[in-house]
């Protein structure tokens, strides 16, 4: 949409010799068009606001393994999914990416772990989720002390 300053479209609507009151009439709707439009974008901004949080989830721990080799993953959900059910979200998306995915349908995927490694992601996406970490990172463990 162009974009047109309003004092152009008075000065135009004025050489061409139109009625001054028609002139602020004009304005006037001009300018509640201009707020409309404003007041409009300013709520699809706000409503476009997602709200997201994170969840750090392990699986597949040998119980010999120290906590800080344990397999863990971030995974980023909708505020409307619950914690506790991200990593059903993700089963469920796995298994359809098994059904749906010829690559998927070779070697499918077994264990929670390889999800986050290979599940395509616009599976996990319709269930909410999403992971941010593809491989491992590392778990580092502090005291809590600045000294």
């Amino acid at each position: 949409m162009a974009k047109v300053n309003i004092e152009n479209v008075e000065l135009a609507l004025s050489e061409n010799q139109v009625d001054p009151a028609k002139i602020k009439q004009i304005l006037a709707d001009l300018q509640k068009a201009i707020e409309d439009e404003k007041a409009l974008r300013k709520q699809t901004q706000t409503s476009k606001e997602v709200k997201i949080k994170y969840v750090v989830a392990n699986s597949d721990i040998p119980e010999d393994t120290p906590i800080t080799e344990t397999p863990v993953f971030v995974v980023e959900a909708l505020d409307s999914v619950p914690h506790h059910s991200v990593v059903d979200a993700m089963i469920a998306g796995a298994k359809e990416a098994n059904v749906k995915c010829r690559k998927l349908k070779k070697n499918p995927i077994k264990t929670v772990f390889e999800i986050a490694e290979s599940c395509p992601p616009k599976f996990l996406k319709e269930k909410g989720i999403r992971v941010i970490t593809k491989e491992m990172p590392q778990v580092l463990l502090t005291d809590n002390k600045i000294t």
